[in-house]
């Protein structure tokens, strides 16, 4: 091979196996684009897992205030009290309806702060604690508190005192639920007592509302009464003027509303249903998701 015939053979070659400006800039665009298109879709990806894990955290907090409720209802006491206030808590722009619920229910109950005491009826409160009312949407807590009836015994969460007294006592009955609404339980997360009456933390709208299964004369369902309606109001047109009719009820214009159930009261004249409806949000205090769950009472 000459020596001209060898330059052609390494040009050819240098030709075959090199890469053009061009061929460069190209190859360089395409792996950008692989680059990002593979930065978008892991982005998207952890989005997704937090929205995924998001839900099923709220869905594990509905799950357990449903499950608890449908429990607490069971056992209500037709031949006690059952007191509903209604109002709204906080400031702007944190206001948010907080409905509280005060109860006796026949179950197994065990004293938190002495695992040797128990009873089978307790005095239950439910509903948002005090701090829940100044902060935001990170301190909004659930709380039920639960006072075992313990004649004899008197500590933390047990009383000596029997459910004949409370039934024939009204007074001081009504009085200790309404102290219980206008100054709810403190949760104090450092200590383990307080701790145990939390039911859900992240919890906003608490709204409650009870129905004795009146129809409402103008759309056909049932009515559901509360704070923008009220049995004893005339609404709808079907209420009878007798005012013994149902509970007791109070209301101030914008403010708070009040019902109340006593052992005078038949158990005819009882709800038999009551509906809840309420916002939960995530630990980050994102994702709120409103739910609506009916407990119906029996006999």
């Amino acid at each position: 091979m000459n020596k001209k015939q060898h330059s052609t053979h390494d040009a050819r070659r240098n030709t075959q196996y090199g890469f053009t400006l061009v061929e460069l800039v190209v190859a360089i665009g395409v792996m950008a684009m692989v680059v990002l298109f593979a930065g978008t879709v892991f982005k998207a990806s952890i989005a997704a897992y937090r929205v995924a894990t998001a839900q099923a955290e709220v869905m594990q907090k509905f799950r357990a205030i449903t499950d608890q409720l449908n429990n607490d209802f069971q056992g209500l006491r037709k031949d006690g009290y059952l007191m509903l206030y209604s109002t709204y808590a906080g400031t702007a722009p944190n206001n948010f309806r907080s409905d509280r619920l005060y109860f006796f229910s026949t179950g197994d109950f065990q004293s938190w702060y002495n695992s040797t005491v128990r009873s089978n009826i307790a005095r239950i409160y439910l509903g948002h604690d005090r701090t829940s009312f100044t902060y935001t949407v990170n301190y909004w807590r659930l709380v039920q508190d639960i006072n075992l009836l313990t004649p004899g015994m008197s500590g933390g969460d047990y009383n000596d005192v029997n459910f004949a007294w409370c039934q024939v006592h009204p007074t001081e009955i009504t009085n200790n639920a309404n102290a219980m609404f206008l100054y709810p339980p403190y949760i104090n997360t450092a200590d383990s007592n307080t701790l145990s009456r939390l039911l859900c933390e992240n919890a906003g709208q608490f709204k409650i509302e009870w129905t004795d299964g009146t129809i409402d004369a103008g759309s056909g369902a049932i009515a559901w009464f509360g704070f923008y309606m009220q049995r004893s109001v005339g609404s709808p047109p079907d209420i009878p003027a007798d005012i013994l009719y149902g509970p007791i009820e109070s209301y101030v214009t914008g403010s708070y509303y009040e019902a109340t159930w006593l052992p005078s009261t038949p158990a005819v004249l009882w709800p038999t249903a009551i509906k809840f409806t309420f916002t939960l949000y995530d630990s980050h205090g994102r994702n709120g998701q409103t739910f609506t769950h009916i407990v119906y009472i029996g006999d």
